[in-house]
């Protein structure tokens, strides 16, 4: 330094702009860090970097299709059974309320045993379908 001023001043400028840029760009290295060899070479293990990337990716950890594609047919599945039972219940509904209009027929009984037939099969599969059982 003493020596030549001029000469240290440059080294310090680019030394400041090397570690300025270290420490931008080591974002970009944070799954692995380059591997510097004895000779100088440099090598920088894209595959090590991709897993460690993948292991810290917490959205891509939730990412399985084949899961997912399996969860979403059960729910589909849970979702039709869900339809069905309701029907059942609009059934039960629609005998009850013939059962109601007609009145002193002797069909009333038969709509109303029916009707509250329906809706205690209704009552039945819901709680089923609602735990997975069914």
């Amino acid at each position: 330094r003493r020596s030549n001023p001029d000469v240290a001043a440059i080294l310090d400028e680019q030394a400041q702009g090397q570690a300025a840029l270290a420490r931008t760009t080591a974002y970009f290295f944070f799954a692995a860090s380059p591997q510097v060899s004895a000779d100088g070479t440099v090598s920088y293990d894209r595959r090590q970097a991709i897993n460690n990337l993948l292991t810290q990716y917490v959205v891509y950890q939730q990412l399985h299709p084949a899961a997912t594609q399996t969860a979403a047919n059960d729910e589909e599945a849970k979702y039709q059974r869900i339809v069905a039972v309701g029907i059942v219940f609009v059934l039960a509904l629609f005998l009850l309320t013939l059962a109601e209009i007609l009145g002193i027929s002797r069909l009333r009984y038969s709509f109303a045993a029916a009707g509250v037939l329906a809706l205690i099969t209704g009552c039945v599969l819901w709680p089923l379908v609602e735990t997975g059982a069914l």
